[in-house]
């Protein structure tokens, strides 16, 4: 953890309780603050990643989402969607184009 003037910064890796305990339990908590919670989300293939996206759309106190795509794409044998632009511009098109209006 690192506090910024800005806030604070904490990076932990992947771990992590799920979608849909982040929405049940810390939601509420996220809506009530007055500074802007970004969510990380990742997946294994495109289509996890447009699930994710959706399942967070609307969800309050959420006011964008992180898209790592430094995670492995297990339909291109373990790449990472970041080290190829054609699937990091897949993935960028599934998010923007049909499951969030959240800032990416």
């Amino acid at each position: 953890m690192a506090e910024t003037p800005a806030g604070m910064l904490n990076s932990i890796g992947l771990q992590n309780p799920g979608a849909d305990y982040l929405i049940e339990k810390y939601s509420p908590y996220f809506a009530g603050l007055t500074t802007k919670v970004i969510v990380n989300i990742s997946g294994n293939t495109v289509e996890e990643y447009a699930k994710l996206a959706a399942k967070l759309d609307g969800v309050p106190g959420i006011a964008g989402l992180e898209v790592n795509i430094s995670c492995p794409n297990v339909k291109m044998g373990g790449m990472a969607f970041g080290a190829d632009a054609t699937s990091a511009a897949e993935v960028t098109r599934q998010l923007r184009g049909l499951q969030t209006c959240l800032p990416l």
